[in-house]
């Protein structure tokens, strides 16, 4: 929307930052979206080893991305190129957990647990809201203290 100008002004850094919301919450495009932005330098300073970072969490399956990650990681050194392969993984561990942390199924001890511990401030806004509501209707106390 905002890096089209659809319904409102142009404006990348804005864009940035939603599209760093949607990929929180599990969008699939939103990571090379991100990575050309890095890449092209709109809205943020040109970053070729951010944009490669993006473009590793979009995975082969996109076929952009795949092709972007080329081009920049002509651009990048080894350490660089492990560098983004590192911050990929911890992406995709995040998100994982996050949606994990989520089934309904899950004990309401570790429901407790969770909350208890912060790792509520770690997660997108969404699933904060889900897991919260998943107490109220289990009748599960101790909701996170710091969200």
């Amino acid at each position: 929307m905002y890096d089209q100008g659809e319904g409102v002004e142009k404006n990348y850094k804005e864009a940035l930052k939603w599209y760093k919301l949607a990929a929180e919450n599990g969008n699939r495009d939103a990571p090379n979206n991100i990575g050309v932005l890095y890449m092209t330098g709109l809205g943020t300073p040109r970053d070729f080893v951010m944009a490669h970072k993006w473009f590793t969490v979009a995975g082969a399956r996109d076929v952009e991305a795949k092709s972007n990650k080329k081009f920049v990681e002509k651009r990048l050194t080894i350490e660089q190129i492990e560098e983004s392969k590192q911050f990929a993984e911890e992406w995709k561990k995040k998100i994982y957990l996050w949606r994990h942390q989520l089934q309904r199924d899950r004990p309401a001890e570790r429901i407790r647990a969770c909350a208890r511990s912060g790792c509520l401030t770690s997660m997108p806004i969404a699933d904060q809201m889900r897991l919260q509501w998943t107490m109220v209707v289990a009748g599960i106390s101790a909701v996170n203290e710091h969200a």
